[in-house]
């Protein structure tokens, strides 16, 4: 049913979200904006508007489990297609190396998303925020969160792919 998530997002306080989310993501293209934001973080985490509500956020929508699953995956399958036909790296070497990251995938993650929700939702109220928070607690929030990930993970999964392809095959351009 998707009626709850329509009207949430039709609401004053669905558009706010909406619009800061897509401020941030602007905002944080700039190298300089995101190191910022993410030293902020780092040095007061608790002091950041919202931090217990951003930390609940996180969880329920299991993001950064998700988004450690999307990188790796991600960096395999370009690494799979870097390494097409090259009989000295297998797919076993592929996992080892991209495993040995994991921790290094995760803490960089968990901090950017942090920073980045941290900011862009700096400006909602106590009230809004909870708002925004209430709506992934219910079956319509978890269910679109689930379809959002799984769109972005098979569409990141595919430009790896074809990524790492191109980039192996203009390595062994660059070699003949």
């Amino acid at each position: 049913d998707l009626t709850p998530l329509l009207a949430f997002y039709a609401s004053p306080v669905g558009q706010k979200v909406v619009a800061l989310e897509l401020s941030g993501r602007r905002a944080f293209l700039e190298p300089d904006v995101e190191e910022e934001a993410r030293r902020i973080w780092r040095d007061s985490p608790e002091a950041a508007p919202h931090a217990r509500a951003i930390r609940a956020y996180m969880e329920v929508n299991d993001l950064v489990e998700r988004n450690v699953i999307a990188s790796m995956n991600a960096d395999f399958t370009f690494l799979r297609a870097y390494f097409e036909g090259d009989a000295d790296v297998n797919e076993a070497l592929i996992l080892a190396d991209i495993w040995r990251e994991e921790d290094n995938i995760r803490a960089d993650s968990a901090e950017w998303l942090f920073a980045y929700l941290a900011m862009a939702y700096g400006p909602l109220s106590p009230e809004e925020m909870q708002a925004n928070l209430a709506l992934w607690h219910t079956a319509e929030g978890r269910a679109l969160n689930g379809a959002l990930f799984d769109g972005f993970s098979a569409m990141v999964t595919s430009v790896s792919e074809e990524l790492g392809r191109a980039a192996g095959r203009l390595l062994m351009q660059e070699e003949l």
